[in-house]
């Protein structure tokens, strides 16, 4: 919609000719079917089609700004983090007391493979070890929010504020898109 009220085009979302898609196709035949063709079509499996994502179109959108790569940054760190812990079965968490539920701190997470690794450490009951390694899971989680809420304020401040203009300059498309009528 952005891009429509400045009489711009997606280049992600764009409708292509026969020969741009053709040429598009070769460029991706040129750089991945090798690895395709080892990985998947010489074992008899179906190959991944790739479609434009929503990644691809916020790249578009946000560019090379420091907020988008610093989301891009910090959700590399967190998304390892919480499928280490979900799809790890029986590996996540200690209950030390009613108060306290440690879990490992997201940069040692990938140290503890397995569950009991973990187990062993806090049964150890070093206070170093556990200082370094583990952290009470509600902090963890209330620290993380807190960093992505203000990186998620920071990244949409341009977005919202090229909206605002939009309506400041009676943009046409804004306005029949919304049904806002302006005085």
């Amino acid at each position: 919609m952005h891009l429509k009220c400045k009489g711009e085009k997606s280049k992600v979302l764009q409708e292509l000719t026969i020969k741009e898609f053709l040429q598009k196709a070769e460029e991706w035949y040129n750089k991945y079917y090798s690895g395709v063709y080892e990985n998947y079509l010489k074992k008899g499996k179906g190959i991944p089609i790739y479609l434009p994502s929503r990644k691809n179109v916020l790249d578009e959108c946000f560019g090379k700004s420091q907020d988008w790569e610093k989301y891009k940054c910090y959700s590399k760190t967190t998304r390892p983090y919480r499928n280490h812990i979900i799809h790890n079965i029986g590996f996540g968490k200690f209950d030390i007391s009613d108060l306290a539920t440690l879990v490992p701190k997201k940069q040692k997470s990938m140290k503890f493979k397995l569950w009991q690794e973990f187990h062993d450490l806090v049964k150890q009951g070093d206070p170093k070890a556990i200082g370094e390694n583990a952290i009470d899971m509600k902090e963890q989680m209330v620290s993380d929010i807190v960093a992505l809420e203000i990186i998620l304020n920071s990244l949409w401040t341009n977005p919202i504020h090229d909206i605002e203009k939009l309506f400041e300059l009676r943009n046409r498309t804004i306005q029949e898109k919304y049904d806002i009528e302006l005085l």
